[in-house]
């Protein structure tokens, strides 16, 4: 057949040739449509033809050619017309079926599209391993910032990070009370709603100048029902005084006076004008001209008291079962506003605390002009309780430096913090320094001088002072020195770190004048490089430390040990 097919379209084909290749054309064609019909039914005939590779364009070039070829030839029988009028109907259907292979073609390529994208996300979930929704949970808490620009932003990133974020109720648990967005700080309360409180408000609504009165008693009515209405949720809450003028005592008490905050743990109160008058007759300055109605309110758990500029005027009731206190008193603005504060002052208030454990003092003044003290007798703040203390010193003052530590008893006290922020002509003089016997239960110290002090602290003095303190586990101490330092360190910042876990009675005698001899030794093994932090793990210090014996650092016998945790290199 391939022959005659051959000659038909080609050459010069005899009558019977072309009679025979059209029988055989037509039953091949007949036989085709039966099969189709039987496997695939009528509708996907077109179909069966294109997946056999039997092309439209094709049989209409072979009917076309095999039509003039029998042009050519005379007296063509009644079968050979019979043929002809089959392959014109055959024709037809194919050229019909035409657009509807074209829209099979175009559904076909879909399909691969669709599991070409299926097979890849197989491949990506069976070849590595995606973290799951409970780390993505924890990364987006740290990722959540107060100004809720960040949370939004990954809920924004796709369909998972949004169910993800949503999903995690303390995401949305910062609400910022300001100007007209109340019903933003209702829609995240909602979403942030959970069995457990953990709301965290900050009332902060920006007086702007020239708004009318009446638009602010309507955002001020506005914050405090928002207040009122989810009080047994809110767990943290930060209130600007400034916002808040002192008509609204008279204005807002009938309604607010009586919040009740059952779940409240941490409060945070701040001003920026003190407006602070002395009292002659009581001796103290008095806070009179700020909204005062938060003192009514029923805070049974508050354990956390954050003030700015103030002392907050609440009932020992309450004070009394704070654990933490933190005073920042912003030294930068002018005297006038400045809270002006005395020792008599500070004990006074403070002294309420008696649940008192952690004490956070940033920033005071002991300068000469700063340091306000009327009182005959020093007085001593005896709180038992007291465990930390972290003090941020402006203006230094050797006398009142040492003044201001003698008022506090520290027998009981674990960790002690202290952070010299300004300049200062003064030497620290270990002399003035706290009696380190009182200081018997004290496991943590650190020091901190920043920027240079004009003359160099006595810094051999200052670590054997606190190292032989018997239950002393941390040191650190760091300043920023000259190029004559005694660690000859080759950057500015000067840092030193010792942990002792354990301290027996041999290596109490450990030479710690001997600083130069343990730098030089490393800095020879390390080719002169030395980072910043020199770490001390005085635990597993040698024996023959004690004994002043030149160690040689590249000695394979001791090498690793004194490299891995006598003497250890912190980067900052």
């Amino acid at each position: 057949m391939r022959m005659i097919k051959h000659r038909i379209f080609h050459g010069e084909p005899s009558r019977d040739e072309v009679e025979e290749y059209l029988s055989a054309f037509t039953a091949h064609a007949e036989r085709t449509r039966c099969a189709a019909d039987r496997i695939l039914g009528k509708s996907s005939f077109f179909l069966y033809l294109y997946l056999c590779r039997i092309s439209a364009e094709q049989a209409r070039k072979d009917v076309s050619q095999v039509y003039f070829s029998c042009l050519n030839l005379a007296n063509l029988t009644v079968e050979t017309q019979y043929c002809y009028s089959g392959l014109r109907t055959i024709l037809n259907d194919l050229e019909g079926a035409q657009p509807l292979l074209a829209s099979c073609l175009e559904s076909i390529n879909k399909e691969i599209g669709a599991l070409r994208h299926f097979a890849s996300e197989i491949f990506m979930k069976t070849s590595f391993k995606r973290f799951p929704d409970e780390i993505f949970g924890i990364i987006f808490e740290f990722a959540g910032y107060q100004d809720l620009k960040s949370v939004l932003n990954i809920s924004g990133v796709c369909r998972r990070f949004r169910n993800i974020a949503l999903s995690i109720p303390r995401l949305w648990g910062f609400i910022s009370l300001r100007d007209n967005r109340f019903e933003d700080a209702i829609a995240l309360a909602e979403r942030s709603k959970c069995p457990t409180p953990g709301l965290q408000v900050w009332f902060n609504i920006f007086m702007r100048s020239g708004k009318p009165w009446s638009l602010v008693d309507r955002q001020m009515e506005h914050a405090f029902n928002f207040i009122d209405t989810y009080s047994s949720r809110i767990t943290s809450l930060a209130i600007d005084l400034d916002s808040l003028k002192p008509q609204y005592n008279q204005i807002q008490s009938p309604l607010y006076s009586s919040i009740s905050l059952p779940f409240l743990e941490s409060l945070k109160l701040s001003v920026e004008q003190t407006y602070s008058e002395y009292n002659r007759e009581l001796g103290v300055y008095q806070y009179e001209h700020h909204w005062e109605t938060y003192r009514t309110w029923h805070m049974p758990l508050l354990s956390s008291l954050h003030a700015c500029n103030l002392f907050p005027e609440l009932p020992t009731a309450v004070l009394s079962k704070v654990k933490n206190f933190t005073l920042d008193i912003d030294i930068e603005s002018p005297f006038s506003s400045r809270l002006a504060w005395t020792l008599a002052t500070l004990v006074q208030y403070i002294s309420s605390m008696t649940s008192l454990e952690d004490l956070t003092i940033a920033t005071i003044s002991v300068s000469e002009g700063d340091f306000i003290d009327d009182a005959q007798d020093m007085l001593r703040l005896k709180l038992s309780s007291l465990r930390r203390l972290s003090v941020s010193i402006g203006d230094y003052n050797v006398p009142n430096f040492r003044r201001f530590f003698e008022v506090f008893d520290l027998r009981d006290l674990g960790s002690l913090s202290i952070n010299i922020t300004t300049n200062s002509n003064s030497v620290l003089d270990v002399d003035e320094w706290p009696n380190t016997d009182s200081l018997s239960n004290l496991t943590h110290f650190s020091l901190v001088i920043r920027p240079l002090f004009d003359d160099e602290p006595d810094l051999f003095g200052i670590i054997n002072r606190f190292v032989n303190l018997s239950k002393l586990q941390n040191l650190y101490f760091e300043y920023i020195a000259p190029d004559n330092h005694p660690f000859n360190f080759s950057n500015s910042l000067c840092a030193i770190r010792i942990n002792r876990s354990s301290w027996d009675e041999k290596r109490k005698g450990f030479p710690w004048n001997h600083w130069e001899d343990i730098e030089e030794k490393y800095r020879k093994c390390r080719e002169g490089e030395l980072d910043r932090c020199l770490v001390i793990q005085a635990s597993d210090v040698p024996d023959y430390y004690s004994n002043r014996v030149d160690l040689d650092f590249e000695s394979t016998e001791y090498s690793q040990k004194v490299l891995s945790y006598s003497v250890v290199i912190l980067r900052f």
